[in-house]
Parts: C-alpha cells; structure tokens; sequence
C-alpha cells in the first residue's frame, strides 16, 4: 500500500511501492518493525524516513506525523 494523497508521507514523495527502511535512523527491516517504530510516536510529533523507491534511490524527508485512518 502506498501514502494516503495528501497526507505528510505522500508530501514528502513517498509512492506506492516504495519501502521504507529507517525511522529516526532506526533501520526497519519489516513492517512490524516499521509498526514498532511509529508506535513510539504521536501525532505531530516529527520523524526522519529513509526509503527506496521503486527504481532503487534511497530518499530522506523530515515529516510531521497526523492520524491517520484507522486499519
């Protein structure tokens, strides 16, 4: 699944596809991992996310978490 449209990740360049592999240069290597990571913050709170994109380029932004919709 990708970013919601509009929302911070998908601002920052983020696609569907993409794979997120830090937070806050904290590696993540799965999606709980990834679920961990962003447990530990809240809304408004500002993280650092490194990806690869689809075409292999690794890519930072700095975003401000929001709620998001519900699983």
């Amino acid at each position: 699944a990708g970013p919601v449209p509009g929302d911070p990740a998908a601002k920052a360049g983020l696609t569907e596809g993409d794979v997120i592999i830090a937070v806050n240069s904290t590696p993540v290597a799965t999606p709980a991992a990834l679920g961990n990571a962003l447990a530990r913050t809240n809304a408004g709170q500002t993280v650092t996310l490194k990806w690869v994109d689809t075409s292999g380029t690794i890519h930072t932004s700095t975003i401000t978490l929001v709620n998001g919709p519900l699983a």
